[in-house]
């Protein structure tokens, strides 16, 4: 067997490198399309369960806050403490908890509608907790919030160039950053969970929407969403009645999963 050397590039592998675009198109060429699409269909799928674990998290969390389940010391148990519980319980501490964290507030972030219009099926999960981050919910030249230009522009760059933008290029569009010669940082994407902006983003609020363009189940949806973070501000304030208003939510939310279950059963 071929020796496989580890620590060098024949390449310079700065994001704005013009190599880089030319070894991806050089390689392209001569894979078997098969083999290049079960594996774009498979890192499609692994982001995309980011989302979904994301939102179970969030649904977790619903659960204990509506139990009000406290530790052997009698304190509440907090949302840290979710993440950690998901990250050994069902990730086998494959995950830290904060990538758990981080996957939850950016799920928490985006309702599905707003994933949706930004398509969330082709913009990487990195790309949305990018433009979660705090300083970018300002006004932009644009007319619209700095996250929705993010968004659009990684959305728009990744067809110019047929590839996915990276978030190196997201932050030299949108902070100036100048690429570097270093090389990987597996760091890079990880941002403080601190800087995301955890207040959810709305369908209603970035876009009007025709009565008869969604389903009821969706904006039943929707509504949950807007209401999974009014709930848990409620709960923080009024302690005493935290459990009745959370589990009220939690019903809710089990009767909506409940329901589309069955629709997409029947479908």
């Amino acid at each position: 067997m071929t020796d496989i050397v580890l620590d060098m590039f024949s390449i310079d592998v700065t994001p704005a490198s013009s190599e880089v675009g030319d070894m991806i198109k050089r390689i392209d060429k001569i894979l078997p399309e098969p083999l290049i699409n079960e594996f774009e269909g498979v890192a499609s799928m692994e982001d995309n369960l980011q989302w979904v674990q994301g939102d179970l998290v969030n649904k977790i969390w619903d659960n204990v806050l509506a139990k009000k389940l406290k530790n052997k010391k009698g304190n509440l148990y907090t949302f840290l403490d979710i993440t950690y519980y998901v990250s050994i319980r069902f990730l086998q501490g494959s995950r830290s908890f904060n990538t758990v964290k981080s996957w939850a507030l950016v799920a928490r972030r985006y309702s599905p509608a707003v994933r949706q219009l930004y398509h969330f099926e082709d913009v990487p999960f990195a790309h949305f907790t990018y433009a979660a981050q705090r300083k970018f919910d300002v006004d932009s030249q644009t007319g619209q919030k700095i996250w929705q230009d993010v968004l659009d522009y990684s959305w728009e760059l990744s067809h110019n160039q047929g590839r996915s933008a990276s978030v190196m290029q997201l932050q030299q569009k949108f902070e100036g950053l100048r690429a570097t010669k270093s090389q990987f940082h597996p760091s890079l994407n990880d941002f403080n969970s601190r800087e995301i902006d955890v207040s959810p983003v709305e369908i209603s609020q970035i876009v009007d929407i025709q009565v008869d363009s969604q389903t009821l189940e969706a904006e039943m949806a929707e509504a949950l969403h807007r209401l999974g973070g009014l709930v848990v501000r409620f709960a923080n304030k009024y302690p005493r009645i935290s459990g009745s208003v959370t589990n009220a939510y939690s019903v809710l939310s089990n009767a909506l999963a409940s329901i589309t279950g069955v629709q997409e059963v029947q479908d």
